[in-house]
């Protein structure tokens, strides 16, 4: 695939700003304080609200949308936070008065390796009444997965096959 003419990274240096993707895995880096704000200001990705200086995660949030096609789905983890921060409450209510917020998993602490902090899923679709899928248009499904999943040492947490089972199904029910 075409990667571009010279190194850069997606966010600071979008090499491919009219590419749009029919859908979209990510595990973007949580609250990253330090992201270039600055240097973003004026970038055509803020559709929904400038995202705050002091946390990179709706920065994250609306680059995955804007390269989203006109049907295309985005899955991707963020922290618990992201669904009350103050910060960026009007994004958030930007996204879902544009009816791009298809679901929401609350997931239980202590899942990645590298942080213990609970985390949710983002399901974003440009297009809730694809047919390919359900009909969802003008709502939003929440599951409450804190729950689930067992220790398997006293730091992290699996999810079973069954667990993984039940998200699946809900979503697609």
């Amino acid at each position: 695939g075409n990667i571009g003419l010279q190194p850069a990274d997606s966010f600071h240096k979008d090499l491919h700003p009219l590419h749009k993707a029919d859908f979209i895995l990510a595990n973007p880096p949580f609250n990253v304080s330090d992201w270039g704000a600055e240097r973003l200001r004026q970038d055509t990705r803020w559709r929904y609200g400038l995202p705050p200086t002091t946390n990179a995660n709706f920065a994250w949030v609306q680059h995955i949308t804007h390269h989203l096609a006109p049907s295309g789905i985005a899955a991707f983890i963020l922290t618990n936070g992201s669904l009350s921060g103050n910060q960026e409450s009007d994004i958030r209510q930007a996204l879902i008065e544009a009816d791009l917020v298809d679901c929401i998993v609350a997931l239980p602490p202590n899942l990645f390796y590298n942080t213990q902090i609970a985390s949710c899923i983002w399901i974003l679709a440009k297009n809730k009444q694809d047919i390919r899928f359900r009909d969802r248009k003008g709502s939003t499904l929440f599951m409450y997965a804190s729950q689930l999943g067992q220790m398997i040492d006293r730091v992290h947490r699996e999810l079973s096959d069954s667990n993984i089972e039940a998200i699946t199904n809900t979503y697609h029910a």
